[in-house]
């Protein structure tokens, strides 16, 4: 059974990931994209899908899922941190996608 976090610790853990967003995923290993790519082909997502990515990050995984749904399907990606989700809206501006 699972424990809820409280408000403070969420806002801890929200502060961190807004401090970390700039270089988070940038040193060492590219292994983010790697991990997306095995998440993203085991669902099997198809053009038209609608896609709900929890924890989205700097968005490893909403950067494969995006073009598999094409413009009649949708992504979704939520995180605690608006730092992280504004690293994942950069690879989308200028599209009809939005995070």
């Amino acid at each position: 059974m699972g424990t809820r976090a409280d408000a403070s610790t969420q806002n801890l853990i929200s502060e961190l990931f807004d401090r970390t967003a700039s270089s988070y995923g940038l040193v060492g290993p590219d292994f983010f994209s790697d991990i997306a790519g095995r998440l993203v082909k085991r669902a099997a997502i198809h053009s038209g899908d609608a896609v709900l990515d929890l924890a989205t990050g700097s968005g490893a995984v909403i950067a494969q899922i995006t073009p598999l749904v094409g413009q009649t399907g949708s992504v979704i990606g939520i995180d605690v941190s608006e730092a992280m989700l504004a690293r994942a809206r950069q690879p989308l501006l200028g599209s009809r996608r939005r995070v």
